[in-house]
C-alpha cells in the first residue's frame, strides 16, 4: 500500500460512491487507509493526514528516549493544550514543579506513596494507576517497587535546566506527560494538524521519507580544542583555555596574534534546522482557521522557545536576501516526521502480512 501523495485538504468533500469517509475526522476523501486502532486493534479507515497523525504519536512513543523524541515531546503541549483529559496531568505538573522549587524532592525520589495521597490527585485508584503507567512510558518516572517512584535522570536534568523559568518548565513537563495520550488520534487538535501539515507539505520529500536538503540550515554551534577536544561556546573561551597552564587544565600555548590560535580551534557545524517560509505557514493555517487565531496560541510556544531554532533564543523570524521571511524549524521536528513516514510504511507492511496470514 503506497503513501497517497494526492490526498490533501484541497480535495472537495463530494459524497459519491468513489469517496470514502475517514473514521476519525469524518471527512470524505478519494482514498482512505486501513490502520489498526491503538485502543483495541480493530481496523479503522483513515484519511492520509489522520493516518499520519496516528503514526506521529506512535513514533513519538517509541523513541521518546531519543534526544529528538524528548525535544518534540516536551514542545507538543502547546499544540494540544485544551481538553478535559489534560486535568490529571496538569495536577501532576503543578505538584512536581512546586515540590521541585521548594526542594521537597531529594536525590531524585518522589516522596513515599506520592501518587496515593489524595491531596495530590483526586482520582480513583484505577485512574491513578493509568496516570502512573503513562508517566512511566513517557520516561518521567521509574519504580523501585509498588510504593516508591523515582524520577529518571533524564527528567531530573530537564528540571534542573529550566528551573528558573516556571512557564517553560511547566509546558515541558506537561508535554512529556501527554506523549502516551497524544498517540491516540481522538485527542488530536487543529493546532497540531496545521503545524504538522506545514512541515510535511513544505520540508519533506514524502516519496523518500527524507527532508528537503535545499531547506537545510547549518550553523557552528560550539568549538572544540583540538589539543584535548574540550567543548566551548566561543573562540575566546578556547583561547583562554589554551593559554592556561597544564595545572589549570590548559596547554600553556601563548601566541602573539589572536588569529594564530585558529589552528587549535575546531568549529563544530551541526544541522540545526530547515527553512519554513512565513507565507507557507500562513497558507497552511488559512485552510483550517484564521492566522490571527492560530498565532494567538502558537505564539505561547514560540515565547517558550519551542518549534524554531535560534542560537540567541531571541529572533526566530529571519529574512533571506530576497526579502522573504522564514523560520528555522528545529531539526528534531523534521527528523521525527521522516521517522513517522517510515513508521507508516512499516505498519502498512505489518497489516498486509496480518491480512495474508488471516486469509
Amino acid at each position: 500500500m503506497a503513501m497517497d501523495e494526492n490526498s490533501t485538504d484541497e480535495e472537495p468533500e463530494v459524497k459519491s460512491k468513489e469517496y470514502k469517509q475517514c473514521d476519525n475526522c469524518k471527512t470524505t476523501k478519494r482514498k482512505t487507509y486501513e490502520v489498526k486502532s491503538i485502543e483495541n486493534g480493530h481496523v479503522e479507515n483513515l484519511c492520509y493526514h489522520c493516518r499520519f497523525n496516528r503514526y506521529f504519536g506512535i513514533t513519538l512513543q517509541d523513541i521518546i528516549d531519543d534526544p529528538d523524541g524528548f525535544v518534540v515531546a516536551q514542545e507538543i503541549f502547546q499544540l494540544v493544550r485544551y481538553g478535559s483529559y489534560l486535568s490529571p496531568y496538569s495536577q501532576f505538573a503543578n505538584n512536581i514543579y512546586f515540590a521541585y522549587i521548594h526542594d521537597d524532592i531529594k536525590d531524585g525520589g518522589i516522596m513515599k506513596a506520592f501518587f496515593e495521597e489524595k491531596k495530590h490527585f483526586s482520582f480513583s485508584p484505577e485512574k491513578r494507576g493509568e496516570i502512573i503507567e503513562n508517566l512511566k512510558k513517557a520516561h518521567i518516572i521509574e519504580s523501585e517497587d509498588e510504593q516508591n517512584y523515582y524520577f529518571t535522570s533524564q527528567f531530573l536534568s530537564l528540571l534542573s535546566r529550566y528551573k528558573d523559568d516556571s512557564n517553560e518548565l511547566f509546558s515541558r513537563i506537561l508535554g512529556l506527560c501527554l506523549v502516551n495520550i497524544i498517540a491516540f488520534s481522538k485527542y488530536d487538535s487543529t493546532m497540531k494538524q496545521i503545524w504538522l501539515r506545514a512541515l510535511l507539505n513544505n520540508l519533506i520529500d514524502k516519496s523518500k521519507a527524507m527532508a528537503d536538503e535545499d531547506r537545510l540550515v547549518e550553523e557552528v554551534t560550539r568549538y572544540e580544542c583540538m589539543e584535548c577536544r574540550a567543548p566551548y561556546n566561543t573562540k575566546d573561551e578556547i583561547i583562554a583555555h589554551l593559554k592556561k597552564s597544564p595545572e589549570e587544565r590548559g596547554h600553556d600555548i601563548s601566541l602573539p596574534m589572536p588569529d594564530q590560535y585558529e589552528r587549535f580551534i575546531d568549529p563544530i557545524v551541526e544541522r540545526v534546522g530547515y527553512k519554513l517560509y512565513l507565507s507557507e505557514l500562513e497558507e497552511t493555517i488559512r485552510k483550517r482557521m484564521s492566522p490571527a487565531a492560530f498565532m494567538k496560541f502558537f505564539s505561547d510556544g514560540m515565547n517558550a522557545h519551542f518549534y524554531f531554532y535560534s542560537k540567541d533564543r531571541k529572533e526566530v523570524l529571519k529574512e533571506d536576501p530576497n526579502g522573504d521571511k522564514y523560520f528555522v524549524v528545529k531539526a528534531a521536528w523534521v527528523r521525527i516526521i521522516c521517522k513517522t513516514l517510515e513508521k507508516a510504511k512499516e505498519k502498512v507492511k505489518e497489516l498486509e502480512v496480518t491480512e495474508e496470514t488471516e486469509g
